[in-house]
């Protein structure tokens, strides 16, 4: 009975949780945002105000060098997951219930993916500026997020024909949000939605860290380097032929990030991408959370970027480098995104409640 009763009460403490702050948007209505700004190519409106005291040449510069950034690393990144390494202590696997064994190739080209879109985003961002006719390439950013969540999920690859069905539903019915909803409601429905899907990503990469980690220190307890015995896979090489490096983790310098912490790599950018984000929701009238915000994006993309170097060419002792994707049932996921939706919901209301005590 204790089992049933847990997850029943963490469900309803969460969707309290949320309740209570949907009720603060009550009388919302009331209060007055500023008008919206115009875009300075087509003239539509944008889903920001006039930001008084940006300085339009260092705001575009910061923009320029982000999404530089974003391209090259995009590029090296496509490169390394493209090209998997031969040798197989430089080949990461995902495990799941001790029996789910998948390289991260995968995931590694759903990441090159991720900061590709971003740059694509930029691009956009910078020839329409935010708004209803940047919404669709904004979106294939947060597709991007939500196919890294389920290839975490099921254990590092996507292989359900439905999941897909469900993301051109989701892309649908977000598209038509942004088209029908009006100033500021059509960028609510948007950033509530995407922060949503950036907490669960934060979420995720944090799990998966601390799972790897638990994972790894049990399994090293049971078995001395260099003697683990695997399952062999399609393009594995086999035990025998593995060249054997007896005193380093690395055959490269840089070992200051050994497994799992090179993990760390996800969830650093991605707390750096949410807290970035955040700075530009909540304090719109702030110039300098526009140029930080901006600048967020060129840190956290270029250490995804790094990560998957890491993955492709960083070994452990151990023959086969294992990653441990988390266990979460139903009731888990209800309330990860339940608590994701709040946190999301949250940060858009403080963004009205600085607002509102700048305009007195």
């Amino acid at each position: 009975m204790s089992i049933i009763i847990g997850p029943a009460i963490a469900v309803i403490a969460c969707s309290l949780a949320l309740i209570v702050v949907l009720l603060s948007f009550i009388g919302l209505e009331k209060f007055e945002l500023p008008i919206a700004a115009n875009s300075t190519l087509t003239g539509y409106p944008t889903w920001h105000i006039d930001v008084p005291g940006l300085d339009a040449n260092r705001f575009n510069t910061i923009l320029l060098f982000s999404s530089s950034i974003c391209f090259f690393a995009s590029i090296l990144s496509f490169y390394w997951a493209y090209y998997p390494p031969h040798d197989k202590r430089l080949i990461s696997h995902f495990y799941k219930n001790d029996s789910i064994v998948t390289s991260t190739r995968y995931f590694n080209l759903l990441l090159a993916n991720y900061i590709f879109f971003t740059w694509l985003s930029f691009v956009a961002y910078m020839i329409f500026d935010i708004g209803k006719l940047w919404s669709p390439i904004g979106l294939l950013c947060n597709v991007a997020e939500i196919s890294l969540l389920a290839c975490v999920h099921y254990g590092g690859k996507i292989t359900a024909i439905k999941y897909w069905v469900w993301v051109l539903r989701y892309f649908i019915v977000v598209i038509i949000g942004c088209v029908w909803l009006d100033w500021p409601y059509d960028a609510l429905w948007y950033q509530v939605q995407a922060q949503t899907i950036e907490v669960l990503i934060v979420i995720t990469f944090i799990r998966l860290y601390f799972t790897t980690r638990k994972n790894l220190h049990e399994h090293e307890n049971h078995l001395p380097p260099n003697t683990e015995q695997d399952n062999p896979e399609p393009g594995d090489q086999s035990e025998d032929t593995i060249p054997q490096e007896p005193s380093s983790e690395y055959p490269l310098p840089l070992s200051f990030l050994p497994q799992p912490k090179q993990l760390i790599a996800l969830v650093f950018p991605s707390i750096v991408h949410l807290l970035g984000d955040s700075l530009f929701l909540i304090f719109l009238n702030h110039p300098n959370a526009y140029l930080l915000g901006s600048l967020s994006y060129a840190l956290s993309y270029g250490i995804f970027a790094y990560y998957i170097w890491l993955d492709t060419h960083c070994y452990k002792i151990l023959p086969r480098k294992r990653i441990y994707a988390p266990e979460t049932s139903t009731w888990e996921v209800i309330c990860i995104t339940v608590i994701s939706v709040t946190i999301a919901l949250v940060l858009s209301r403080l963004s009205c409640l600085v607002l509102a005590l700048e305009n007195h």
